[in-house]
């Protein structure tokens, strides 16, 4: 596999993560109603699923944002974008404890902090065009 076709897979599983992070009714159906035994995930998977498997944590030099614009996986334009929303989620994830019950997960689901990070993923779903490869 090339890396231009590397970066295609790259950025669609970033669109998705972003995606499932900007829905607060998929967030809902996932961690509250958990009717569909196929969707069901935890707090810290969201967490791990995000900045550990899209490798967006600075680690050395084969991890990071500044990785992805190397990889020619994003633009430093759409680096810039990811830095403020990652910033903002980081903070966040790293006051949240993992809740034990729907309740701590409706908890997260009622924050206004919470929603707001929801809405700055949408707007940077807006804001990327997943299916064009930075040059």
């Amino acid at each position: 596999m090339d890396k231009q076709e590397i970066a295609k897979i790259w950025r669609k599983r970033l669109q998705g993560a972003l995606e499932d992070l900007s829905s607060l009714k998929f967030q809902k159906k996932a961690w509250v109603d958990r009717t569909d035994p196929n969707l069901w995930w935890e707090w810290r998977e969201v967490v791990c699923g995000y900045f550990d498997d899209l490798l967006l944590v600075e680690r050395g030099d084969r991890e990071g944002i500044n990785y992805h614009v190397n990889q020619k996986r994003l633009t430093s334009q759409e680096a810039d974008i990811l830095r403020h929303f990652n910033e903002t989620f980081s903070t966040y994830a790293d006051k949240t404890d993992q809740p034990n019950d729907n309740s701590g997960y409706e908890k997260i689901l009622a924050d206004p902090e919470w929603i707001k990070i929801t809405q700055m993923a949408k707007e940077v779903l807006e804001k990327i065009d997943f299916d064009k490869l930075p040059e």
